[in-house]
């Protein structure tokens, strides 16, 4: 799991993505994404906000904070989880119309 190094300023981490290669460049996740299959995309769109909430309570819990910092904080994990809901409910409905398809190709094949 990455670690988070952002510890100097609580609000800057939950911003900026924990990264393992502090030399990970726009261009790079362009490239990389382009390569991926549509699971691993999904995959991946997945993991970015559970990265970013785990990021966030590590440092949130790496030293004593400001009750502003941890109200902060835990805003920022609601937004995060929040995020995961929005996917998790996307999923379902691609789900859901592939199930349909899948029902009326078979009804196709009884009749």
């Amino acid at each position: 799991m990455p670690e988070c190094r952002h510890d100097a300023d609580l609000g800057r981490c939950f911003a900026i993505p924990c990264r393992t290669s502090p030399c990970f460049t726009a261009e790079d996740a362009r490239r990389k994404t382009a390569n991926r299959s549509p699971l691993a995309q999904l995959l991946h769109a997945l993991n970015q906000p559970l990265t970013g909430l785990q990021c966030s309570m590590e440092v949130a819990l790496g030293r004593p904070r400001t009750n502003e910092e941890y109200v902060q904080g835990l805003r920022q994990g609601l937004e995060l989880t929040g995020r995961m809901r929005a996917l998790v409910q996307a999923i379902r409905e691609v789900a859901e119309v592939e199930e349909a398809e899948v029902e009326e190709m078979e009804k196709g094949r009884h009749s």
